[in-house]
């Protein structure tokens, strides 16, 4: 009986000394995942262009909600979508900024970027026309669309680069009404000076590129990609998208869950807190002057509140593209679209 006893005093304390060593290892286990949870992740953002359409991660950045996602941003300003991709796929950012003719065409040279993210739904360009053309050709911004472009015809029109959203919209509506337009390419921030100057007669370019040249009266506003001038099949769903490697994006899920929260999140701000959102705007860009900057946000920020991706949207991409006569090879569009 003795011995019965000693032995299961014994067995009790090899017992209680496992359940000690479990608590132990699950608490260790507990204080790492918290550790990991509260650990922002460092991630390389590539920003398109210096434009306010461009900055959502930049205002997103400055209203704390990347730190309120546990994502610790690097952004890096680039001159386009094309130098995104680039730098994407050289692998010197994690996520870029691009256009869907960009995603289309990385995919159709076999280049697996995958779109994550919507952050500017619908055509982000406005074409300006000079003053002097504009009345030459004796119409307004609220004459038909089809004159208004129509009226180009002659012109020499300053874009950005040949596969932009902004150039697939304004060509590819030119081309499906028989108008052919002369396009030349430079950076948004040659293009006022180039307007002025008489090299070029009209550009196609974000906000605040267009602004200056209205209002120093060398220009006029001729068709508003923000207000939705241009019909459906000529305006994409997105003029920027988010975008990664494949094998990056599947190797870190929770990195695109919590970019999407991000904005995600801005779109509630924009709804919720204006005021915030307009201050940190006038903050980011406080060289501009006043009447600027109220143009500037009353023209594009209602774009930043965008919807989820679709395979249907990337679908429409696809052939937004090719109307403009772009050589798209063929892509499967729900291997564009991370999930």
């Amino acid at each position: 009986m003795v011995g019965w006893v000693h032995h299961r005093e014994k067995v009790m304390k090899i017992l209680r000394s496992l359940v000690a060593c479990v608590s132990t290892i699950a608490a260790t286990c507990l204080l790492a995942t918290t550790l990991q949870a509260q650990t922002p992740r460092d991630v390389r953002i590539g920003l398109g262009s210096s434009s306010l359409i461009s900055s959502s991660p930049t205002i997103a950045k400055e209203l704390g909600l990347f730190e309120k996602n546990g994502i610790n941003p690097a952004l890096t300003t680039l001159e386009s979508g094309n130098l995104a991709t680039q730098a994407l796929l050289s692998k010197s950012i994690d996520v870029a900024i691009i256009g869907p003719g960009d995603l289309i065409l990385a995919n159709g040279r076999g280049q697996k970027v995958v779109a994550i993210a919507n952050i500017y739904e619908g055509l982000g360009a406005t074409l300006v026309v000079a003053k002097s053309a504009a009345e030459k050709s004796q119409l307004t911004a609220s004459s038909p669309l089809y004159d208004r472009i129509k009226a180009l015809e002659g012109l020499v029109i300053a874009t950005s680069t040949p596969t932009s959203p902004y150039t697939a919209a304004f060509k590819g509506y030119a081309q499906a009404h028989g108008i052919n337009l002369n396009f030349t390419y430079m950076a948004a921030t040659a293009m006022s000076s180039a307007l002025e100057s008489g090299a070029v007669q009209a550009t196609i370019s974000s906000a605040p590129f267009w602004v200056q040249s209205v209002l120093n009266g060398s220009a006029v506003v001729w068709v508003s990609g923000p207000k939705g001038e241009l019909p459906d099949e000529n305006t994409p769903r997105s003029t920027l998208m988010l975008g990664m490697l494949k094998d990056y994006a599947e190797a870190n899920p929770e990195v695109v869950r919590d970019i999407r929260g991000v904005f995600a999140d801005f779109g509630k701000a924009i709804a919720e807190q204006p005021e915030s959102v307009r201050a940190t705007v006038d903050k980011l860009f406080s060289t501009m002057d006043d009447e600027t900057r109220d143009i500037v946000y009353n023209s594009e920020t209602h774009r930043w509140k965008t919807k989820p991706l679709t395979v249907d949207d990337i679908e429409h991409e696809i052939v937004f593209m090719k109307q403009m006569g772009t050589a798209i090879p063929e892509v499967d569009p729900s291997e564009l679209l991370f999930p």
